[in-house]
């Protein structure tokens, strides 16, 4: 409920009061460290999945831990996430530097990763292609518009050509399979982003622009090659919203009760939205799968050595309908 809802752990309790059930935080709190050792395991085997894929979103945000750390000076962490075909995992860390990406990943993985600019992501270069957001660069136009009104058909004709490109992307996608006008929406799509980098090196050229319409173009220009990744692959977006999706929760959890008090605590909240997330993604009612988890830890005494079984693509059918793991879909009834 704390992890999957973002209902904190004090209004839990004053529910359950309420209904004749008195608990104590600490005991609750408890038993979500003694727990976290088989939720570490399981956890550690969706990233171990996830660095083997081949494509991701990633993105981060701040997320307080309410503990002293030796070289920290406040209390301001970062949960990054990255987001694959099979896993949405979580990384807590003191900092929002090059180095999560970098002990993320192993030298074995290579692919393409959607990301907005951030530079802490370069550290990546030699070993995947950085799609570039275009809402990101959309956002800079209409910021432009929004500080200076003499900016304002400047930024709106800029819109209208990323608006645009999105239409002829969407177009192609919709004729995968159907080679002919497959080609004729790829030829189209290229036609357009042609057009762009033309317009964009045409107005640095001139000497009219204001610097924040030559550090919008440049920084356009400069970026290029990540803007037209999705160009080349149209199994790629144009957008990093699916990383941005997966980080929304927690952005609810901070506002509900801020972080963690604790440095094993934030790093429970990244096992759990990890797990949550990724069993979400496979259709699994969570709290069945975790039933099922837990029942079979319990049944062993211990963590499984054999976690292949658990991943939530791998769990037998046999099992899904003992636990009535399916997440039913909204009017669907139970049986």
């Amino acid at each position: 409920m704390k992890f999957l809802f973002q209902i904190p752990i004090h209004r839990q309790l004053e529910c359950l009061n309420m209904n004749g059930y008195e608990a104590a935080a600490g005991t609750i709190i408890g038993g979500f460290k003694n727990l976290s050792v088989y939720l570490d395991a399981l956890y550690k085997k969706l990233v171990e999945i996830s660095v083997g894929e081949s494509h991701w979103h990633a993105d981060e945000t701040s997320w307080f831990v309410f503990e002293d750390k030796p070289g920290k000076t406040n209390h301001r962490w970062w949960l990054w996430t990255f987001v694959s075909e099979k896993v949405t995992a979580f990384v807590l860390d003191p900092s929002r530097s090059s180095k999560v990406p970098e002990e993320y990943f192993d030298s074995n993985s290579e692919g393409i990763i959607n990301v907005d600019r951030y530079a802490a992501y370069n550290i990546l270069k030699d070993r995947m292609k950085k799609a570039l957001c275009w809402y990101h660069l959309r956002r800079d136009f209409i910021k432009a518009m929004e500080a200076s009104k003499s900016l304002q058909n400047w930024s709106e004709q800029w819109v209208k050509e990323i608006n645009e490109v999105e239409m002829l992307n969407d177009n192609r996608i919709e004729f995968i399979g159907q080679e002919a006008k497959y080609e004729k929406a790829q030829e189209e799509l290229d036609i357009k982003l042609a057009e762009i980098l033309e317009r964009c090196d045409k107005e640095l050229k001139e000497n009219t622009i204001t610097k924040r319409q030559a550090t919008i173009l440049n920084s356009l220009k400069r970026n290029w090659d990540g803007y037209i990744v999705f160009a080349k692959n149209p199994n790629i977006p144009m957008h990093n919203n699916i990383a941005e999706n997966a980080l929304r929760s927690a952005a609810l959890r901070r506002k509900n009760y801020y972080g963690s008090q604790s440095e094993w605590s934030g790093n429970l909240a990244a096992y759990c939205m990890s797990i949550f997330q990724t069993a979400d993604k496979h259709k699994l009612n969570v709290f069945k799968y975790m039933e099922y988890y837990f029942d079979s830890c319990a049944q062993l005494g211990e963590v499984p050595k054999e976690l292949d079984v658990f991943l939530p693509w791998n769990i037998s059918e046999e099992v899904i309908e003992k636990y009535d793991m399916r997440r039913k879909g909204r009017g669907q009834k139970r049986n």
